[in-house]
């Protein structure tokens, strides 16, 4: 009889032993893979443009150009990424056509001005993205610094140019797709603000852009 409880005994603790092995088992391929800080680095382009006319000595104009921009940061998690944003940027102005009355001719016909602006904008950009499961995944982002320069325009009596210091601070919204397992293809569009200031020049402009980057 002692030796049939023996038996009993020894079973039932080995039927114990099999339960909690795969209960410890199964917690620990549950568990969630730590994240890890990397470096991020990506390069792209944006074309800018300004859709509301601004008025200067009453006339109309429009800015448009490029921008083409090199970030380096930190991507803190699948998420989170945090870069050092390097821009050089090109924007046209023209104005609008404009004509006046002249006696015994009728009509005299012309054009605003234009301006040509070269610049270089250095700011910080901050990005999230809302899925990492996916390829396909929602982006929000904003970004903003200061930025120096170089104004180029005619004048009545030759060419003018000059320096201009100021920043610029945008929000964007788009989507990134993953070409490879850690690599992102960036789309987005947004709204931004470009002020300035210079020699008897200051002036805020409303920036539309479009935007793609890849990330190396």
């Amino acid at each position: 009889m002692d030796c049939i409880k023996k038996i009993i005994s020894a079973g039932l603790i080995v039927l114990a032993m099999n339960g909690v092995a795969p209960a410890q088992t199964d917690s620990i391929q549950t568990e969630k893979p730590k994240s890890k800080i990397s470096y991020f680095h990506s390069i792209g382009t944006d074309y800018a443009l300004q859709p509301f006319a601004i008025e200067y000595n009453n006339q109309n104009y429009y800015d448009m150009g490029f921008r083409l921009h090199v970030l380096n940061g930190i991507q803190f998690n699948p998420w989170l990424i945090l870069s050092l944003d390097f821009q050089f940027a090109y924007m046209h102005c023209q104005g609008e056509e404009w004509s006046i009355p002249v006696p015994m001719k009728g009509l005299s016909k012309g054009s605003f001005r234009h301006f040509e602006d070269l610049g270089f904008k250095l700011g910080l950009d901050f990005r999230y993205r809302w899925l990492n499961r996916f390829k396909w995944s929602p982006i929000i982002g904003v970004t903003g610094g200061p930025s120096v320069e170089f104004i180029s325009f005619p004048e009545d009596d030759g060419h003018s140019s000059g320096w201009c210091w100021g920043g610029y601070i945008s929000e964007y919204i788009g989507c990134s797709y993953r070409y490879l397992n850690d690599k992102q293809l960036w789309f987005g569009a947004g709204w931004g603000y470009d002020f300035g200031y210079g020699d008897n020049l200051f002036g805020i402009e409303a920036i539309l852009s479009f935007r793609f980057e890849i990330q190396l």
